[in-house]
C-alpha cells in the first residue's frame, strides 16, 4: 500500500505505512529504505534543511544495516545524484553493482546518471548495453536506448529499440511510461 501512495505521490500516508512496516518488521530492508525515500521526498517538499540531513543519515544506516540490500545503495545513489553530488552518487551505484552484478536496472540507471553528470553519451550507451548484456529482456534499457537514439536524431533505431521494449511490456501503463 506505501508504495502505491509514493507512486500516487501521497507522501504522508506512505511514510505513515512504511512506518507501520518497519514498525512491526525492523529488519524488512526494503521497507526501511523505501521509508527513508519518502522522508527524503518529504523534506525536499517542505525544504527542512535539517529533516534532509537527518535523513540522509538514515540512508548510512539503511546500508550499514542492510549491506547485502541493492535497493538501500541504489536509492542512495538516485538521492545523491538528485542532490547533483554524482561523484558519491557514482560510488554507490558501483557497490550496488559489486553486490549484484546481474541487475540490469543499476547498469542503465547509472548510466542515465552519467549522462546527465558528465554528458559522456557513449559511457552511457556502454553501461545501457551492458544492462542487455546481463538481461536482454530489460524494458528500462530498450526504452532508455530508444530514448537516447530520438535526442540523437537516430529515428529508425529509436523506433527499433522502442518496439523491442513494447514487445516487452506487460501492461498497457508500461507502454505510456
Amino acid at each position: 500500500r506505501a508504495q502505491i501512495y509514493i507512486l500516487l505521490d501521497q507522501l504522508p500516508e506512505a511514510l505513515s505505512e512504511f512506518e507501520k512496516v518497519v514498525k512491526l518488521s525492523p529488519n524488512h530492508a526494503m521497507a526501511y529504505i523505501q521509508k527513508c525515500y519518502a522522508e527524503y521526498r518529504m523534506a525536499l517538499l517542505s525544504q527542512d534543511q535539517m529533516r534532509l540531513m537527518i535523513v540522509m543519515n538514515e540512508f548510512k544506516n539503511a546500508i550499514e544495516k542492510f549491506p547485502d540490500c541493492i535497493e538501500c545503495y541504489s536509492l542512495m545513489a538516485q538521492v545523491l545524484a538528485d542532490q547533483q553530488q554524482f561523484q558519491q552518487a557514482d560510488q554507490f551505484y558501483e557497490k550496488a553493482l559489486k553486490v549484484a552484478p546481474e541487475n540490469a536496472s543499476l547498469y542503465v540507471h547509472r548510466g542515465v546518471m552519467l549522462l546527465q553528470w558528465k554528458g559522456d553519451i557513449d559511457k552511457a550507451i556502454a553501461l545501457i548495453n551492458q544492462a542487455l548484456d546481463v538481461d536482454n529482456k530489460c524494458l528500462l534499457a530498450y526504452e532508455t536506448l530508444g530514448t537516447i537514439e530520438v535526442q540523437r536524431a537516430n529515428l529508425n533505431r529509436a523506433v527499433e529499440l522502442f518496439e523491442k521494449a513494447i514487445k516487452l511490456s506487460k501492461s498497457k501503463s508500461e507502454m505510456r511510461s
